[in-house]
């Protein structure tokens, strides 16, 4: 998928300099800018850090000399978009510091100078012509050096005077000039230099002018987390060049381009790249290619993904040092429901999406805390902003959080629908009837839905996203009351007979093993480590080896006092549950034991969020969430008042959500 900007195109020449009088040209833009007035007089700048010279605007052709022959000519043909003549029979030839007819004449051993060796020239000309072959362009700029009095020209393609920059000498070859013209019109179709009897040295051309080649970047993502990897083809870029590739100033390591100006290779996204837009910067000796990227980490499904450990990996702005600072993200927004107890809410792409025990489900505007749209599953039409959308006769309530998978929001209702939803409006794609309640967040992976009902014959269901249609069930002659968790392989099903089981994916839902506690499942279960960990009401946590087999024993488990109805969080070497009696452990997550301990003073039902050191959670009774840095949970860092009940965390992209009985999403984010 392409997503590039163009940044400076470039010929597959590098950078160079070309014996022309003395005056550089630059092209650039590729759209007039209405901003820059017409003119009648260009602009020249003598410089002389010229080594680390690029075009002076982003979005345009770039031509250098330095893959071209020393000593060849150049013509109609030598590049793209470009043709070149001169009088009193004179040729355009490149010519190299290095070798031939220039070699060792580079200033301070002669007269003149450019970026890199190689440069073009007119030698015997007094007016050097360049003809914009492939069409006009509102940019044309050069990078001269020269010790005798230039002026660079505009004409139409008709050939009229549009305006050229002052006569100018420069001052010798420690400097070098750019010559630049600016036409918004974008009626270029020609420029001449005219010197003064001297050789010249054009090092290098800019311009917007249509054919000229650009560099060029294809991703194969436009969006990804701090940590993650993404392809990045290029083209048009100089033949075997060292290309210097970064994301927002975060330099990855250098990649090498073919003999045709081309690259392939692995960009990893810096873990320090903050979130929001980013510009990936593919840098040349002096051509550039840029694309647009957004890094951010989305939080897609209730506990991250479908581990469910709740652990964000990518998290890097929100830490213990700046907990302390967090403010109420959306104090005057309307991230308001209509009626009944939120679902913990997901972020993707900039939008923050919740379904309620009212029967909608809504998406706001991760910034403003607006909301986008607002639909009851199975009915129509959607509302989008504040309006009020249909409503059926009978609410029937959504109690899972959403999930996003492949471009689809899906959503379980206690109907026992299971819905797929278009995410930018709300609108159904399909809908799937268990025949039984589904009161728990649907769990996405590898194209698949999985659900369970919590009906006396408790059935998980295996549903193709694209079509809506099961792949498979399996009933556990149980209701299931837990949130589903998978490590791609089985899924985990927590059960009211106290059995966690675990499912073959491949092989129709087949029981490959079943760890047994001594009361009922409510807790979620979380994978992590070859690990899945769960708690039970009989107030003991415990672990099983996912590869496991029959009715094994646990890896571990750790009695904690009180039921356990709270999601597990794993994350950083660390298991974190709550109790019923607000008490908020950290176990090890090797062996089970104690690491810490924190009061809560309600009872914790909800699951935690892990990320970068902080631990959050919410406590429903309490109407609290809380803050803890991980290293030690002697006092918390953050609190704030959410409510009488709370759904899990959600945290990502520096801040921290939760839905709360004020029927309200509540987001928290640093100032």
């Amino acid at each position: 998928m392409r997503i590039s900007k163009f940044g400076a195109r470039r010929v597959a020449l590098t950078a160079v300099c070309v014996v022309v009088s003395s005056a550089a040209f630059l092209a650039t833009g590729a759209a007039p800018v209405s901003a820059r007035p017409a003119f009648r007089t260009g602009t020249v700048q003598d410089i002389t850090d010229f080594d680390s010279y690029s075009c002076p605007q982003s979005g345009i052709g770039f031509v250098g000399f330095e893959d071209l022959g020393t000593d060849s000519t150049l013509g109609s043909a030598s590049v793209p978009g470009l043709s070149f003549s001169a009088d009193h029979g004179a040729h355009w030839t490149v010519r190299n510091f290095d070798a031939g007819a220039a070699d060792g004449e580079k200033f301070p051993a002669g007269p003149l100078s450019s970026e890199q060796t190689h440069w073009s020239t007119a030698t015997g000309a007094n007016t050097a012509t360049i003809n914009l072959t492939g069409g006009t362009a509102s940019h044309f700029s050069m990078l001269v050096s020269d010790y005798s009095k230039a002026t660079l020209t505009a004409f139409s393609s008709t050939g009229k005077k549009l305006g050229s920059t002052p006569t100018h000498k420069i001052p010798d070859g420690r400097h070098m000039s750019i010559f630049q013209l600016d036409r918004p019109l974008g009626d270029i179709g020609k420029v001449t230099l005219t010197v003064n009897g001297h050789d010249f040295a054009i090092d290098s051309i800019c311009t917007d002018a249509p054919q000229v080649p650009t560099p060029q970047l294809t991703l194969s993502s436009a969006d990804g987390a701090p940590g993650s990897t993404i392809t990045v083809d290029g083209s048009g870029f100089a033949s075997d060049e060292n290309v210097d590739i970064s994301v927002d100033g975060h330099l990855d390591a250098p990649v090498h381009t073919d003999g045709t100006g081309a690259f392939h290779t692995q960009l990893v996204i810096s873990e320090l790249a903050a979130p929001g837009p980013a510009t990936i910067v593919a840098q040349g000796a002096q051509d550039e290619g840029t694309a647009n990227f957004s890094v951010h980490t989305d939080w897609r499904q209730n506990g991250f993904n479908a581990s469910r450990a709740s652990f964000n990996r990518a998290e890097n702005q929100l830490d213990p040092a700046d907990a302390a600072n967090l403010v109420n993200a959306w104090p005057d927004a309307d991230a308001g429901l209509t009626g009944g107890r939120p679902t913990a809410p997901i972020v993707v792409d900039g939008v923050v999406y919740t379904a309620a025990a009212d029967g909608f489900v809504y998406a706001f505007n991760d910034v403003t805390g607006a909301r986008v749209w607002a639909c009851v599953p199975g009915t129509s039409p959607c509302a989008t902003g504040s309006g009020m959308p249909h409503r059926r006769a009978k609410v029937v309530a959504l109690r899972g959080a959403p999930s996003y998978d492949n471009g689809m929001l899906f959503v379980s209702a206690a109907d026992g629908f299971l819905y797929a939803l278009d995410p930018t409006n709300g609108k159904e794609i399909w809908g799937f009837d268990t025949g039984h309640p589904l009161n728990r967040a649907p769990l996405t992976d590898h194209g698949v839905v999985y659900v369970a009902t919590d009906a006396a014959n408790g059935t998980v269901f295996a549903i193709d996203e694209a079509t809506g249609t099961p792949r498979w069930k399996k009933s556990l002659q149980t209701p299931v009351h837990s949130t589903l968790a998978t490590n791609g392989k089985l899924v985990f099903a927590g059960t009211d007979s106290g059995l966690l089981y675990a499912l073959n994916t491949k092989a129709q839902g087949a029981v490959v093993w079943t760890g047994k506690t001594k009361q009922r499942i409510r807790s979620s279960a979380a994978v992590a480590n070859g690990l899945v960990v769960v708690g039970s009401q009989d107030g003991t946590v415990y672990a099983w080896n996912t590869d496991s087999t029959g009715t094994p024993k646990p890896v571990w488990k750790r009695a904690t006092g009180q039921p356990v109805g709270a999601g597990i969080a794993i994350g950083q070497g660390g298991v974190f549950v709550g109790t019923e009696s607000g008490t908020f452990d950290e176990l090890s997550l090797s062996d089970g034991h104690p690491i810490d301990s924190f009061i809560s003073g309600g009872s914790i039902t909800t699951r935690a969020a892990v990320a970068n050191g902080v631990v959050a959670f919410s406590d429903p009774v309490a109407q609290k969430i809380f803050v803890l840095n991980q290293s030690s949970f002697t006092s918390a860092l953050f609190t704030a008042d959410t409510g009488l009940v709370a759904s899990d965390i959600t945290l990502t992209n520096g801040a921290i959500y939760v839905g709360s009985t004020l029927n309200q999403i509540q987001k928290f984010a640093l100032p």
